[in-house]
């Protein structure tokens, strides 16, 4: 297929609804990279309209095929005289990481008069990985006169992460030039590297304003280690913005250090919401029992508040609510992977119905919350192994919900919890209106459902969603039910669905 002038070529776009040779679709600059083929990104690298030839380079770098680096090496050995879309091309051969193109960008080091240029390829360098990428790199940093390829040659340094590229760095910040020092700060982060650790606690405590301090701390968030602990505890004790206790929050939860769960459970309390947020977070990285009580008094005081409050307050303060209630969710999710039991109260509380309405962006984006919330709740709620969250699932504000998205998690967690008793209220869900709750039903039965459910999963094998169907005889099969064997048997060799066919023949090896 060939693409002939520009019109026709960003036409392809609009034309284009799959994604070709397995490459997820991804936007940028107004163009869907892995809808467009891959021969007409190529061919429109020879357009005679500028703007064309950057996005169709940039669309190659994108996709990540490296079949694409021949091309793009091609059009730079040829007749490319414009310099952003040589740049462009230079970005997307970093992009890729493929080896071929190192020559060309180490000549584009040596060769190109702007600095511009210079700068997107040392960058692009630093994706190589190769000693001969990091030797180029490192004579760039030392003799190129531009100030901003020294400092993407810092950028390329975190990219390399090696041993070398780490020593290279510290050398940087022990030079002490402002600028250069606090792009190797934010390097070193970037190389993940332990031995990065001691240098940046070392700069931390030779910074002498906060953004040195808070740019520090990032860093370490990025290479997490046991010796960040003592230093950051003492820092947080002495910052003062929320911005800088936040980061250190956001580093002593990614350490996945156990030392740190008192303090995470200390800033529960803390006046911005931002820092208790990130403290949940870090509690629930640490994976931490001690915190359980207080995140679930945390929970409990959030929900209960929420319970309470009229719709009218809400609205009228919205964003003091919605903070509210994106903290309460975080809050949830923590008690679910820490201690489930634990946050039972909180969790029956916000699974409650609240109606906030749709008459308004504001009522749009409160209700948007409460679905998140009360989402959360209602799947925490499968893991708390207990009678009152089986009977709440089972009830009017579960699988009785006019929300067919929370009816599908309150069967879920039904199936989590088990036991026959709560596959009563499971049942009735197979000839629901929505295909998702009739697909989780019936799937959800094949965990905990018995024998006599079996006549209704074969009705809903005529169902006309192939993922109904394809639940529905799985979960014949792991109930064992003979009197299944002939539907079963017409469905593995006739249904339109291939999957349905594979789970069927699968579900007849299942029964005795």
């Amino acid at each position: 297929m060939a693409f002939r002038g520009t019109r026709i070529f960003i036409s392809a776009i609009s034309l284009a609804c799959t994604v070709l040779n397995g490459v997820p679709a991804a936007w940028a600059n107004g163009w869907e990279h892995g809808a467009i083929p891959f021969e007409a990104l190529v061919e429109a690298l020879g357009f005679g309209d500028t703007v064309t030839r950057m996005q169709a380079a940039h669309s190659l770098g994108a996709r990540g095929q490296r079949e694409a680096v021949p091309h793009l090496l091609g059009r730079l050995g040829g007749p490319e005289k414009d310099p952003a879309v040589r740049g462009e091309i230079y970005r997307s051969l970093g992009r890729l990481g493929d080896k071929r193109a190192q020559a060309q960008l180490v000549s584009c080091i040596g060769k190109e008069s702007r600095a511009e240029l210079r700068a997107v390829c040392v960058a692009a360098l630093g994706h190589m990985e190769s000693d001969q990428s990091l030797k180029v790199i490192l004579r760039t940093l030392s003799a190129d006169p531009e100030q901003i390829v020294r400092m993407r040659a810092v950028d390329a340094l975190g990219q390399v992460g090696n041993a070398r590229a780490v020593r290279a760095l510290v050398d940087i910040l022990d030079a002490g030039n402002g600028p250069m020092a606090s792009r190797a700060v934010a390097a070193l982060g970037r190389t993940g590297n332990p031995a990065a650790t001691k240098p940046l606690l070392n700069h931390l405590k030779r910074s002498e304003t906060g953004l040195e301090r808070l740019a520090v701390v990032d860093a370490l968030a990025r290479v997490p280690g046991p010796k960040s602990h003592e230093p950051l505890k003492k820092l947080l004790a002495q910052a003062e913005t929320p911005a800088l206790r936040s980061a250190i929050t956001v580093a002593l939860g990614a350490a996945r250090d156990g030392r740190a769960a008192p303090t995470l459970i200390r800033l529960l309390d803390d006046a911005s919401p931002g820092v208790r947020y990130r403290a949940l977070a870090g509690l629930a990285e640490i994976g931490s029992p001690e915190a359980a009580e207080a995140v679930a008094g945390l929970a409990h005081g959030l929900a209960s508040r929420m319970a309470a409050a009229d719709i009218e307050t809400v609205l009228s303060t919205p964003d003091v609510w919605l903070e509210t209630l994106r903290l309460l969710e975080k809050a949830l999710r923590t008690l679910t992977e820490i201690a489930p039991a634990a946050g039972l109260q909180a969790m029956l509380l916000s699974a409650a119905p609240k109606d906030a309405g749709t008459g308004s962006a504001t009522a749009l984006a409160v209700s948007e919350s409460l679905y998140k919330v009360r989402r959360r709740a209602l799947y925490g709620l499968g893991y708390t192994k207990s009678k009152s969250a089986a009977e709440l699932l089972r009830g009017p504000s579960g699988v009785g919900d006019p929300d067919f998205r929370l009816r599908a998690v309150a069967l879920r967690s039904l199936g989590v919890l088990g036991g026959h008793d709560n596959a009563h209220g499971v049942a009735p869900l197979l000839t629901d209106d929505s295909a998702e709750v009739r697909w989780t039903a019936a799937e959800v039965l094949g965990r905990i459902g018995h024998g006599n459910d079996a006549d209704q999963l074969l009705r809903t094998l005529a169902d006309p969603v192939a993922e109904v169907r394809r639940q529905s005889a799985l979960a014949l099969g792991y109930l064992g039910a003979g009197n299944a064997r002939p539907a079963l048997s017409r469905h593995a060799k006739t249904d339109p669905d291939s999957r349905v066919r594979a789970a069927a023949t699968y579900a007849l090896r299942l029964i005795p």
